[in-house]
């Protein structure tokens, strides 16, 4: 843990999860979320907000202003960027939701689709699959980490 970081101790928090705060931000984690091993949880320029009964899958990377509602099921390797996952939410494994970072592309930030609400065979146009997008994404996010 690194910055302002707030656990309940009602919350479970797998082995090697990472939460850094940067300077002027906030995590909090509350009763009964469930953090799955590897995850990083990075809070930049506001509040991440883990809230009640939310479970992140294994791996999952939430970076930014973000909360996750009470409930809201987080699919492993998923990839969130300053956007909600609304209360009672399913996002499925591998998604990315919200802003992608990429250069040249509008910041999509109203995702606020759920799995339940959406039919398999076509996701919304802010939800992107796949190793390959998510590489990409980890490029802009972190440059200089070769």
């Amino acid at each position: 843990m690194i910055g302002d970081v707030v656990v309940d101790p009602g919350a479970v928090i797998g082995q090697g999860v990472i939460l850094q705060a940067a300077p002027g931000s906030q995590i909090t984690i509350a009763a009964g979320a469930c953090i799955g091993s590897g995850s990083v949880l990075h809070a930049w320029t506001g509040k991440l907000e883990i809230q009640t009964g939310a479970t992140l899958g294994a791996g999952v990377l939430v970076v930014g202003r973000c909360s996750v509602g009470a409930y809201a099921c987080v699919g492993t390797i998923s990839t969130i960027w300053n956007t909600d996952v609304p209360a009672e939410a399913t996002v499925a494994p591998g998604s990315i939701l919200g802003e992608t970072g990429a250069p040249g592309r509008d910041a999509v930030a109203s995702s606020q689709a759920s799995a339940s609400e959406v039919p398999a065979s076509e996701p919304p146009a802010e939800i992107f699959y796949g190793q390959a997008k998510l590489n990409s994404l980890l490029g802009t996010l972190m440059p200089d980490s070769r």
